[in-house]
């Protein structure tokens, strides 16, 4: 019989945010159907929350913590630095991401003492190590981390990844979005993140493979694989008809999934409501009535429920434009947009989770990080699915694509579906090559099989 093994899932800031939420629920649910028996080692944060149903885990503490908590204590050294006499007219401030560098540096030598027993062994970081140093696997998922608009985010991964480097034998990141990058030492941190890995598999249909092999990355093996998300199962039709009443809908009424929201995750976008709301007016006297999901629900992302509000209370015509109630079940969130015609809006994984059941997507996405994810998810698919700058384009432009999806409805929902059969081959990509490495049968069970452990 297989021995169990151990895995430490990263699952980045799956915090009060359905689409990452959906990518941890589902890497979860398929490690524990491809490599059983195992147990799941996951991180967590006093005052963050985690998804419904997570099964069969055991938390640990977090790691971002145990560096957030270092670079405070070196930015009070550095403080105490500039109470002495004249040193501040010599020795510039530095900047607060400066503190997070070298508290990452700090951490990584206290790393290499604790690997070799010379020091640190009974630091307040020694039980985290602990946890890791047992693990057989190391599987990251989901983090919006790996790109410079985030630095913060990949000063912290590329010290993780290096720290489980020497304590973890075999090391995964499965379906990750990468870029944008502009300067050397962006690229040179994403470089160390890379290296330290086994296997990596990727989210968007050609930008990130192209850059890892422009940087020469090939050593690591590689695969494109869609989405973490792309095959999570979705609640009963029973439940999803009940929120749908709920959010004020008909039974069989037709509906488009709509949502924005205040945060592209480099700046705040309250400033574009006005040019939200002009376009929903636009488009309400045409189509079905529009139904606005939140997405997120915590500080990290904002709380999207408020922000439909707020967009509906500056429309013209609201009772075309539902707000539907904050639900933090994934798989009932995944299913009412697989019920919608379309998706519409901002959220990535809004239009993954519209795409994966067969239905087309119209993203409207502001800034050169969001214009990466979607152009990298649009790219499996094409017209005429689309991905519009929401702040240049006009509001023609908008119109004549949703004119170009209901033209042939029937015919787009077909093509995608096609390309659906293609990724769900390539969606496990990373967990069959895994559980070839450890010498577990390959698994070619339907995906319901494993979809109990969600429950």
């Amino acid at each position: 019989m297989n021995s169990r093994l151990t895995i430490f899932v990263d699952h980045g800031e799956a915090y009060g945010n359905l689409g990452d939420e959906a990518m941890l629920l589902n890497a979860v649910a398929r490690l524990q159907y491809y490599l059983a028996p195992c147990k799941v080692l996951l991180t967590s944060e006093e005052t963050c929350p985690l998804p419904i149903g997570l099964a069969k885990i055991e938390m640990v503490s977090s790691p971002r913590v145990m560096l957030g908590t270092r670079a405070i204590w070196v930015e009070h050294q550095f403080n105490k630095l500039y109470r002495l006499p004249s040193v501040w007219r010599w020795l510039p401030k530095p900047s607060e991401i400066f503190f997070w560098k070298t508290a990452a540096w700090l951490s990584n030598v206290e790393g290499w003492l604790w690997y070799w027993r010379l020091w640190g062994r009974d630091s307040a970081n020694s039980k985290w190590r602990e946890h890791v140093h047992q693990c057989d696997l190391f599987y990251g998922v989901g983090a919006a981390t790996l790109n410079e608009p985030n630095m913060y985010g990949l000063v912290y991964k590329a010290w993780v990844y290096r720290e489980v480097r020497r304590l973890i034998g075999f090391r995964v990141l499965s379906a990750q979005g990468v870029g944008p990058f502009s300067t050397r030492a962006g690229v040179s941190r994403l470089r160390s993140c890379f290296r330290s890995m086994s296997l990596v598999s990727f989210r968007d249909y050609d930008y990130s493979m192209t850059l890892a092999r422009r940087l020469g990355l090939c050593r690591v093996e590689l695969a494109i694989t869609g989405d973490e998300a792309f095959s999570l199962p979705v609640a009963s039709d029973h439940v999803i008809s009940e929120y749908l009443k709920s959010a004020g809908l008909g039974k069989e009424e037709p509906y488009i999934a709509v949502h924005f929201r205040a945060t592209d995750y480099t700046r705040e976008t309250l400033s574009l409501l006005p040019l939200i709301a002009d376009l929903l007016d636009r488009l309400s006297g045409r189509s079905p009535r529009m139904l606005f999901i939140p997405m997120s629900y915590d500080t990290h992302s904002g709380r999207d429920e408020e922000y439909g509000m707020k967009i509906r209370a500056t429309l013209q015509n609201p009772s075309r434009f539902l707000v539907a109630p904050l639900c933090k079940d994934v798989q009932v969130i995944k299913g009412v947009v697989g019920k919608a015609r379309f998706s519409l809006g901002l959220s990535y994984h809004l239009h993954v989770f519209s795409l994966s059941q067969g239905h087309p997507a119209v993203i409207l996405y502001t800034g050169e990080y969001y214009k990466l994810k979607s152009d990298g998810l649009i790219g499996f698919y094409g017209s005429p699915n689309v991905a519009i700058n929401l702040e240049t384009a006009k509001t023609d432009e908008v119109e004549n694509s949703l004119r170009l999806v209901e033209a042939d409805y029937e015919t787009a929902c077909k093509e995608i579906r096609q390309v659906n059969e293609g990724l769900h081959e390539k969606n496990d990509w990373i967990l069959r090559e895994t559980a070839k490495h450890f010498g577990r049968t390959s698994r070619h069970g339907k995906r319901e099989d494993f979809t109990t452990d969600l429950h």
